[in-house]
């Protein structure tokens, strides 16, 4: 269905801004990893899995006036973790919330997930529109580095039941940053199988206050929302941020390149 709608992309890429933004237009609903990926214990498990959440999450929505996702005390958010600097606590938890706005009986439906949905990305984009978030491979980084999720571990834990060769090869991998980096390149190589256009940028999220997710939705165009950039995140350390500027500088095969020059990482360095 057209009006099923896939959203992934790195993670820390502003995806659950983007669902918070895409909530906010007409007949739209954008959920914040809603999925129970822990349920879906293979790949074939696990996309057959999509439809049927679908699915059940539109009748929940128009019968129940009720869906699941990640949230702050049963509303919608744009950032999983505090921005207080040191240990970053994570502020939202997955439930059942209300949904409070009218939607049709074929509103627009999108779901986020960051490595659920790059997993699958080859066969989701046979049957779904999908839209994938990218952001300067500095700041994905720098963010990383100050939360405790697994990528800052240097592991894709969904990979391990799900893509064991991308699992195999991280483990492979003594070096923590370089791990990181590895992480980095796989997603982004990942998104070279979409569109041009329906890889978006977070900088152009921020820029345009929105408008740019009118890829997704037209309605996008008129949102007003006041945006900042925290590509410069004080959260960042200096010191980490610095090393993991020469660590990304050095990775010349980093398909992050695909999408960034290297003076939008040295633009970032402390």
């Amino acid at each position: 269905m057209k009006n099923n709608i896939i959203l992934t992309g790195l993670p820390r890429s502003g995806t659950t801004l983007a669902c918070l933004l895409l909530s906010k237009l007409p007949d739209f609903l954008a959920l914040n990893e809603p999925m129970r990926t822990a349920n879906y214990r293979s790949y074939v498990i696990a996309l057959s899995g999509v439809p049927d959440f679908y699915a059940a999450t539109r009748r929940s929505v128009l019968k129940h006036k009720t869906a699941v996702a990640r949230v702050v005390e049963g509303k919608m958010t744009d950032n999983h973790f505090s921005t207080v600097k040191g240990k970053r606590e994570t502020l939202v938890r997955k439930q059942e919330f209300r949904i409070e706005k009218p939607l049709s009986n074929d509103f627009k439906l999108a779901c986020k997930h960051n490595a659920l949905f790059t997993i699958l990305l080859k066969d989701l984009q046979k049957q779904y529109p999908v839209f994938a978030f990218i952001r300067n491979p500095l700041s994905v980084l720098a963010s990383w580095n100050t939360l405790n999720i697994p990528a800052s571990r240097g592991v894709v834990r969904a990979a391990e039941w799900l893509y064991p060769e991308l699992t195999r090869e991280l483990k492979s991998i003594p070096d923590l940053y370089k791990r990181q980096l590895h992480i980095l390149s796989w997603y982004c190589n990942q998104y070279k199988t979409l569109p041009s256009e329906n890889i978006i940028r977070y900088e152009d999220v921020i820029k345009s206050n929105g408008a740019a997710l009118s890829v997704i939705d037209a309605n996008a165009q008129w949102l007003e929302d006041s945006l900042a950039s925290r590509n410069n995140n004080n959260v960042y350390e200096p010191e980490t941020t610095s090393k993991l500027g020469r660590y990304l500088l050095a990775d010349t095969s980093n398909s992050c390149w695909e999408y960034y020059d290297k003076k939008d990482v040295e633009a970032l360095l402390p």
